[in-house]
């Protein structure tokens, strides 16, 4: 008996061990009342089940066992009712984890949809500012600049029926001809100024359409954050077997990763400022 409980301990990932005799006189299973027995049964490391004798027999294992059977065939019905409701209570936790994650995600999925809603209106809102404020600009601009212009012409005017008054001499035709090369040069200079002050509106114009995040999204753009919602900026940030959420244009994509590859070129794509994550 020693030996075999010797042998099964060598037995990797038993559940349990039915020690069992059927029936007999009491010299008969008198030899179970053995000290030794007794010890090694309370030291293995899984449950044993006594079913040793009738119900009317009691001996050392009995009293020593994780559980008494009465018989060999009460042994064999503890084991399978064990098991079934095993299996029972596995599948009542499973259906109450399907219940409780189902309602937890779809709150999250609510409140993401929610945040992403309020992302698109605050992102919309504060590109359509900045596109009014550089329209504002352009208008401040152009009038100043028509200001100015019609000052200087108006004063050039005045100088000029001043000198046609007082007679064409050749100081007076020179200063004309000054005053005609000086307004030619601040006209061009005036216009010269607008051109590129329309440049560079245009210019930051097309950088502001250019970062709208709707317009990254329908590009093809993607936004990634991991299981806390923190927004992934880099490799190093994730890990494999993790759990993260890809934002696109028309919704968000859970994935778990498999593989990660840092970048080897320093050359590769940048992403514009204007998009959260990389593609």
């Amino acid at each position: 008996m020693l030996r075999a409980f010797r042998t099964l301990l060598q037995v990797p990932d038993l559940d349990a061990v039915v020690l069992t005799r059927g029936g007999g006189s009491p010299t008969d299973l008198g030899w179970f009342n053995d000290e030794h027995i007794g010890r090694m049964i309370s030291q293995v490391p899984w449950p044993v089940i006594s079913g040793i004798g009738h119900e009317t027999d009691n001996t050392l294992p009995d009293f020593v066992a994780h559980t008494r059977a009465k018989t060999p065939t009460h042994a064999a019905d503890i084991l399978v009712d064990t098991t079934a409701h095993f299996m029972e209570d596995l599948t009542g936790l499973a259906r109450l984890l399907h219940r409780s994650t189902s309602a937890t995600l779809h709150r999250e999925s609510t409140r993401l949809a929610a945040a992403g809603g309020a992302l698109r209106r605050v992102s919309g809102s504060i590109w359509r500012s900045g596109l009014r404020d550089i329209n504002a600009t352009a208008t401040w601009l152009t009038r100043c600049t028509r200001a100015r212009l019609e000052s200087a012409g108006n004063r050039l005017d005045r100088l000029w029926m001043l000198l046609t008054r007082n007679g064409s001499t050749d100081h007076t035709t020179s200063r004309r001809r000054a005053l005609a090369h000086l307004q030619k040069g601040l006209e061009n200079s005036i216009n010269s100024r607008l051109r590129t002050s329309n440049l560079l509106l245009d210019s930051l114009s097309a950088q502001i359409s250019g970062r709208d995040p709707a317009r990254l999204y329908r590009s093809g753009w993607a936004t990634l954050r991991n299981d806390k919602g923190k927004r992934i900026r880099s490799v190093s940030e994730v890990g494999t077997s993790e759990h993260i959420l890809v934002r696109v244009a028309d919704g968000s994509i859970g994935a778990v990763i498999n593989e990660i590859h840092a970048a080897i070129e320093r050359d590769e794509e940048v992403i514009p400022e204007g998009a959260d994550n990389d593609r």
